[in-house]
């Protein structure tokens, strides 16, 4: 078993967001910015490119206002531990350029949901979760502990362990096996953080060694605001009042030697780290990836079916990856609806419009979803989410139509990729194809150079797709903090670029382009 490292699915900061999102939306960075990269390099250059994602990454997170750690130190840790866990669990290869390890357009084009790219991945890489998730599925009862199946999991080391056999002990019985102190000599070397109660136990560690009590007047002066430690020590309820401390500690000390108040306390360490830190992080990771609820204490097999093709992970590999269904979609989404509602959208919109988006530090479970997403990836979100209410589609229908990379639950991740307009809808009544291009660039020169030919060309693609079009509704929505003759200046080359690309498609052509705030008067 393993007695440290217990935290198998990174980073705590992501303990109040979406785990499976935030590791995805780096995933997408990092091809983001390599198309970049290759796109900016001249064709007489190799692609085979060095790139310090460190600094890209500071750049990254500074500019977009995420992941707002204290120091560049501080960005880097947790950038390179992220990075760590991504390949650990097969997404990238171990290179220090960051290669990936799959195909980047089949990878973040298919239509999986995300969560279910990150269950097939983990479980044909990730020893320690495959056999996890092998052990729920074989288990012979009707149902599971998630209390019991945490803590296997946190000590579980495949190379040593059957799952079944951790999950058959209780606690103590996993506390007394891997509680080590043989290398513990003070409390100070017990604790990597100095914790409230430091002061009061390193005196009670004193005590313990010439068995002399713990005076009142020492008590006063070193108690802590709470006790956490001594009340597990103490074994006091959670919920006991009026209880004196004072004779509890003292009784602890003249029956129990020094070895043994180490001991306890490292039992306690590794319980409080399990149990309040590390296993909120698995509760996540393991309701994201669809195993169970977040209110549930156990796994019941029968509610497991409902939304598992459990059958399926047996034949599992990598040429079968996107095409081998492991979620069952349909019960996951038949009731789905949007996260934000239309008024929210339009107060959103005018946010962005002022380039201000504070909205997603908001306290609500829905807006903490958004906490780490780029800015650009919001702009886009939002402004298809205007479409999608304005043309009246239904939540269903949504994935299909917005690129922008989604969650099962219809929240936003990263932007769409480059190749695919950010949002498009064919009305087959009518036969009008709808399409919404957006960008948050804010030069003249920026919004040409970044955007003039690729929308032109999605709208291409897609009229040379479909032959029924009648007419071609392009949108194209950006800040457009421009004077009257820059403004008129970027219509006059969009439009122009626009027809002349369309020139042999017998289709009416009508580009529109617009500010955020001013989609509300849109007549759709």
């Amino acid at each position: 078993m393993k007695k440290q490292g217990f935290n198998k699915f990174g980073g705590t900061e992501f303990r109040v967001a979406e785990p499976i999102n935030e590791y995805f939306s780096i995933l997408s960075w990092v091809n983001y910015e390599r198309i970049s990269i290759e796109n900016n390099l001249s064709n007489n250059l190799q692609k085979n490119f060095n790139v310090n994602w460190d600094e890209e990454f500071k750049k990254y997170v500074k500019n977009q206002k995420i992941y707002n750690y204290s120091n560049d130190k501080k960005i880097k840790s947790r950038f390179n531990f992220v990075i760590s866990h991504l390949k650990k669990w097969g997404f990238l290869k171990n290179s220090k350029n960051l290669v990936f390890n799959f195909e980047p357009k089949k990878f973040f084009d298919t239509d999986s949901p995300v969560e279910e790219l990150f269950f097939k991945k983990m479980y044909l890489y990730w020893e320690e979760f495959r056999e996890m998730v092998n052990f729920i599925i074989s288990c012979n009862e009707s149902s599971i502990s998630i209390e019991k199946l945490n803590w296997a999991f946190a000590v579980f080391d495949y190379k040593e362990d059957k799952f079944e056999d951790l999950y058959a002990k209780n606690k103590q019985q996993i506390l007394e096996e891997i509680a080590d102190v043989s290398n513990i000599t003070n409390i100070k070397s017990l604790f990597k953080k100095k914790i409230n109660e430091y002061k009061i136990l390193e005196k009670i560690f004193n005590l313990l060694r010439i068995k002399e009590p713990l005076s009142y007047s020492d008590y006063l002066e070193l108690k802590p605001k709470e006790f956490k430690y001594i009340k597990r020590l103490l074994n006091i309820p959670p919920k006991e009042r009026n209880v004196n401390y004072l004779d509890k500690i003292n009784f602890y000390i003249f029956n129990h030697l020094q070895e043994d108040f180490l001991l306890d306390l490292k039992k306690i360490s590794i319980e409080f780290n399990i149990e309040k830190e590390y296993m909120d992080m698995f509760n996540r990771w393991m309701c994201k990836l669809g195993l169970y609820n977040s209110n549930s204490k156990t796994i019941l097999k029968s509610e497991l079916n409902n939304f598992f093709n459990l059958e399926n992970l047996k034949y599992l590999n990598e040429a079968n990856f996107y095409s081998l269904p492991i979620f069952k979609v349909d019960n996951i989404e038949k009731n789905i609806k949007f996260p934000f509602k239309y008024e929210e959208v339009i107060d959103i919109l005018n946010q962005i419009q002022s380039e201000k988006f504070e909205f997603k530090e908001a306290p609500s479970e829905k807006y903490i979803a958004l906490k780490h997403v780029p800015n650009f990836a919001l702009a886009e979100y939002f402004v298809n989410l205007f479409f999608t209410y304005s043309l009246n589609i239904n939540p269903q229908n949504f994935k299909s139509i917005c690129h922008t990379k989604l969650t099962k639950n219809l929240y936003p991740i990263f932007s769409a990729p480059g190749h695919s307009a950010d949002f498009d809808y064919y009305d087959s009544k009518n036969n009008i194809q709808y399409i919404v291009e957006t960008t948050i660039l804010k030069t003249e020169k920026e919004v040409v150079d970044g955007e003039n030919y690729s929308i032109s060309k999605h709208a291409q693609n897609l009229v040379n797709a479909n032959q029924n079009i009648k007419e071609i509704n392009l949108y194209f929505v950006n800040f457009l903090k421009f004077n009257e003759e820059q403004k008129k200046e970027l219509e006059s080359v969009f439009l122009s670029t626009y027809k002349s690309m369309l020139e042999k498609n017998n289709v009416g052509k009508n580009i529109y382009i617009k500010k955020f705030s001013e989609l509300i008067n849109l007549n759709l």
